[in-house]
Formats: C-alpha cells, sequence, structure tokens
C-alpha cells in the first residue's frame, strides 16, 4: 500500500495510518529515518524530506525572518504570543520547503546524566524576590536587597509560591522509590547520619539526584528548610541503592548577627529528602538539647 493510500483512509485516524505506514517500512528503511537520513522511500511514495534548524527561525535561506531567542520569548510570560511565534516559525518552514524543525541542542543520545536546577523558575513576573522597581532596577541608583536569609527558592517556600519550576527540579527515564528515612545521631560529636534505600521502578536505566534538606526550630530564624546535600545514583531497572549523607555541627548552626556567631539552637529538627525541593518523599526530626557555640 502507497503512503498515498494510507493517507487517503478516512477510515482510520492519524494516528492509526501513522502506524500502517510505519509498519510498511523496512528495518533498514526505519534506521536510516531514524538516523537523520530524509531520502524518498520510493514503494512507499513518502518523499524526500528536508530539514532545517531550529527552534528560533529557518537556518539558510535567504529572506527568513530571525526570532527572538526562545528564553526571551518565555520571559513574557505570555502563551498567547508563544502560540504566535509557533504559527510563524511552521509557516515559514512550509514556505521554504522545510518538512523538519530541528531542535539543536536537545539531547536525544538518551544518556542519564541526571541534571537538576539551581535556580527556581518563576509562574509569574510578580514572583519571587526580585519584584519592584525598588528592587530592580532601583531607584537613584540604589538597588535593595532585603531578602536576608529567603535567597532564590527559599524566599517561594515562605511565602507559599508555586513556582513554574522548582529549584532541584529535574527529569530522569527511570522511576524511583524512596526507602524509609533513618537518622543515627552521635552523641559526642552532635553528627547525624541520614540514610536511606532508592529503588528504580521503572524500565529504564536512569540517575537519580537525591536531595537532602534541613528545617531549623524557629528560634534559629532560617528559611522553611535548606538544601544541606545531595547524591547521585545511577541505576538499572529493578536496582537498590543505599544512599547516607551526614550532617555534622557545622549543617545544623544558623548564623547570628547580634554576636557574629554561629550558634547551634535547641530544639527539634527535620530532615527531608526528596526528588527537589518541592518534591519531598521522606521526612524524620530529632532533638538537639543545647543551645551551642559552633564557632566565632
Amino acid at each position: 500500500m502507497t503512503a498515498d493510500r494510507h493517507r487517503r483512509r478516512t477510515d482510520r485516524s492519524a494516528r492509526e495510518r501513522a502506524g500502517d505506514l510505519l509498519a510498511s517500512l523496512t528495518f533498514d528503511e526505519k534506521v536510516a529515518l531514524a538516523l537523520g537520513d530524509f531520502e524518498a522511500v520510493a514503494h512507499l511514495g513518502i518523499p524526500a524530506l528536508r530539514y532545517a534548524d531550529g527552534p528560533n527561525g529557518i537556518r539558510g535561506p535567504d529572506n527568513v525572518t530571525a526570532f527572538p531567542a526562545s528564553l526571551a520569548l518565555a520571559a513574557t510570560f505570555d502563551e498567547g504570543l508563544a502560540a504566535a511565534y509557533g504559527a510563524a516559525v511552521a509557516e515559514e518552514a512550509r514556505d521554504t520547503g522545510s518538512n523538519v524543525l530541528l531542535g539543536p541542542a536537545v539531547d536525544i543520545a538518551r544518556v542519564p546524566l541526571g541534571g537538576r536546577l539551581p535556580v527556581t523558575f518563576p509562574a509569574t513576573p510578580g514572583q519571587g524576590p526580585i519584584t519592584g522597581l525598588e528592587r530592580r532596577p532601583g531607584t537613584d541608583g540604589d538597588a535593595r536587597y532585603d531578602e536576608g536569609v529567603l535567597v532564590g527558592y527559599r524566599w517561594y517556600d515562605q511565602h507559599g509560591q508555586e513556582p513554574l519550576f522548582c529549584f532541584g527540579h529535574g527529569l530522569s527515564y527511570g522511576e524511583y522509590q524512596y526507602g524509609q528515612l533513618r537518622l543515627q545521631q552521635d552523641e559526642a560529636t552532635g553528627a547525624v547520619t541520614v540514610s536511606l534505600q532508592i529503588t528504580n521502578v521503572g524500565g529504564r536505566t536512569g540517575a537519580e539526584v537525591v536531595q537532602l534538606y534541613l528545617a531549623a526550630p524557629a528560634a534559629a530564624q532560617q528559611p522553611p528548610r535548606q538544601l544541606k546535600g545531595f547524591a547521585k545514583v545511577h541505576l538499572d531497572p529493578g536496582a537498590t541503592s543505599e544512599v547516607s549523607r551526614r550532617l555534622d555541627r557545622d549543617d545544623l548552626a544558623a548564623f547570628d548577627e547580634a554576636t557574629g556567631a554561629w550558634i547551634l539552637h535547641d530544639g527539634r529538627y527535620e530532615v527531608l529528602v526528596g526528588h527537589s525541593s518541592r518534591d519531598l518523599r521522606g521526612r524524620a526530626q530529632f532533638e538537639v538539647g543545647t543551645r551551642t557555640l559552633v564557632s566565632p
């Protein structure tokens, strides 16, 4: 059956017709297409395909539009503008005879690197600590930086703001199950060892970055939680790994502006572990009994 006949079968959905066409390809033809060889497949009536670089417009032909960088588009938070942007790029792709628009810098090698965001992406321009003209660009040459300890994701947590992408967010080819969180406190040094097991319950090899956050007692006047450590584990499907991190007294202390010293405050501390600053999958608590000067 030719490609034209596949297209003309109105009794089947577009997805079903595409499936029929793929089923008619030989193994070598599928490999060639997957590797970017867009030559014609004559026996199915598939024409040669032309591809162009993207995603900021068509590259190569003359008289095409130089579109703004995608990052500038994202900064507008305008979904309607994004739709118009995509439609304009698609129209120029069609007019220049391009069938496939490539997305450079996309990792299609399926390497499980497990990268995570070191910043927070706001959902609206009004989120985060950098709002108001007095903060940016400032007035009369004076810009205010008065968020104190609530830098970055800490501000979002303190003010209950739901970001577009949270601190520590990232994707993986695996799916991970977190085991029971265990704490072991060293009475002599005050250090706390945090341990748990991570299992890849998905069907593909991947990398998970286990993130450890600490919530201090109210007397410490700290953010709701702060990242204190992380561990990356590479796991095959069905594999389990033990993850362990040590929190020393310095990790538990908070700086006291009045005395200029780091203080380990007494009270209840909470350890939280998870996939990101908002995707927390385990928690446990421990007590510190005596307010202690850690360092001058």
